[in-house]
């Protein structure tokens, strides 16, 4: 890398950062993924359950009782705002993979020059 102009240089590391950047976005969209689809899964399973039936919620070390109604508002609440997270996530790696992309092109068009 030495051997090239100081600022392709800056353009090579520019560009090395946003990739580390959409690796680390990429991750992060599992994780709310995960989240989401476990959100998912129990509000499917407590939808069968009677009105009136116990629901347990993990508060740290202990269960708390809540009602069905309870726990389902919060798992709606959370979902809500995973699922806009998740939106704002997706957005932000679609325009970043497309700057990549742009600075890809541009430093393959400039190290074409420098041949």
């Amino acid at each position: 890398m030495s051997q090239l102009p100081p600022d392709v240089q800056k353009r090579l590391i520019e560009l090395q950062k946003m990739t580390e950047d959409a690796a680390r976005l990429e991750s992060e969209i599992r994780v709310l993924e995960r989240e989401l689809n476990e959100i998912n899964e129990v509000l499917s399973a407590i939808s069968g359950l009677p009105d009136d039936a116990p629901v347990y919620k993990s508060v740290g070390h202990i269960l708390v009782r809540k009602t069905k109604s309870e726990v389902a508002k919060e798992l709606e609440d959370r979902k809500e705002i995973v699922e806009m997270k998740l939106g704002a996530k997706r957005k932000q790696l679609a325009e970043l993979r497309r700057e990549i992309e742009r600075r890809e092109k541009e430093l393959r068009q400039l190290a074409s020059l420098v041949k």
